[in-house]
C-alpha cells in the first residue's frame, strides 16, 4: 500500500494557499485612511503610488508607473519631514526612517497626546520652508503613503492630503491645540484649491 505523491503535493499546495490566506489581517484605520490587507509573506518592501503600489527604486528616474513619484522625490519628502520632526519639540520620535513606515500616531502609541504631536510635526512639514510647494510640484499631496505593521501584516495607507483633512477636522482626535488645527485647516483648503 503505497503513498501516492501527487496526493500529498495536492496536500501541500492546497494547506500552502489556505495558511497564506489566513495570514492576512486586515486593519481598520482612522476615517478617510484606506485600510491595508497585506499578505505575511510580502516582506517589508518600500511601496509607493497613488493606484498601484511599487517598489521604490524599481525605476528610479520615473518611480515606476506615470504619475508615481520617483525613488529620490520620496527620499527628498522624507527629509523634508524629518527636518520638520527635528523641529518639533515632541516626546514621541516621529522621524520618517523606512518608506513604508510612515510615523503615523496610531503605531505611536495612539493616545490623544500622540496625535497632538504629530498634528504638529505635520503643520510644521506644510509650513516649513518650500515644503507645501515641493508637495505640489511633485503631486505628493495624493502620494499613497503607508505606515504598515512590524509583522508586515495590516496597516495604514493615507495621503497628505487625508491627514490634513484628518487633522483639521472638527472631529479629529487627539490634543491638537487651536492654533495647530486652524493652521492645518488652511492647509487643507489650499490644498483642496489646487
Amino acid at each position: 500500500m503505497g503513498i501516492n505523491r501527487n496526493v500529498i503535493a495536492t496536500g501541500f499546495v492546497l494547506l500552502a494557499t489556505v495558511s497564506g490566506a489566513l495570514a492576512c489581517e486586515t486593519h481598520t484605520p482612522l476615517s478617510g485612511e484606506t485600510p491595508v490587507t497585506t499578505p505575511a509573506s510580502s516582506s517589508n518592501m518600500p511601496m509607493v503610488g497613488a493606484d498601484a503600489a511599487i517598489p521604490v527604486g524599481a525605476n528610479p528616474g520615473t518611480g515606476g508607473a506615470p504619475g508615481d513619484p520617483s525613488a529620490v522625490v520620496v527620499q527628498d519628502a522624507m527629509r523634508r519631514w524629518n527636518l520638520a520632526a527635528d523641529s518639533t519639540p515632541t516626546a514621541i520620535d516621529f522621524h520618517w526612517q523606512q518608506v513604508d513606515e510612515f510615523p503615523h500616531p496610531t503605531f505611536k502609541g495612539g493616545s490623544a497626546a500622540a496625535y497632538g504631536q504629530f498634528a504638529s510635526v505635520l503643520l510644521a512639514f506644510f509650513q516649513s520652508g518650500d515644503d507645501f510647494d515641493f508637495l505640489a510640484q511633485n503631486h505628493l499631496f495624493t502620494m499613497e503613503i503607508r505606515d504598515d505593521t512590524l509583522s508586515g501584516q495590516g496597516g495604514v495607507v493615507t495621503s497628505f492630503e487625508q491627514l490634513a483633512d484628518t487633522f483639521s477636522s472638527s472631529t479629529a482626535f487627539g490634543d491638537i491645540t487651536r492654533d495647530v488645527h486652524d493652521g492645518l485647516a488652511q492647509i487643507a483648503q489650499r490644498i483642496h484649491e489646487m
